[in-house]
């Protein structure tokens, strides 16, 4: 029970214990630059959205290989164009 009454309360650094979410804003999804995209590279833009933790900007690391793979791809030239188209 205690679980129950201490939910979407904050911890000591303000901060809530509920999962992560990745924010994809409404310009962006309506841009033409957005739309233009193909499937493989909007998926990738997702997949680095979701690397940021709040504090590592400037910090984000992702290979082709491990993209291919987050992605659900096995080709890694596709993976490897997403790079490229975005």
């Amino acid at each position: 029970m205690a679980n129950f009454r201490k939910r979407g309360k904050p911890n000591a650094k303000g901060r809530r214990d509920t999962s992560r979410f990745v924010r994809l804003d409404y310009r962006l999804l309506h841009s033409p630059a957005y739309r233009s995209l193909t499937p493989n590279a909007r998926s990738l833009l997702i997949e680095l959205n979701m690397l940021y933790n709040g504090e590592n900007n400037g910090s984000l690391y992702l290979g082709v290989q491990d993209a291919a793979y987050r992605m659900g791809l096995s080709d890694h030239h596709a993976a490897s164009r997403a790079f490229d188209e975005l």
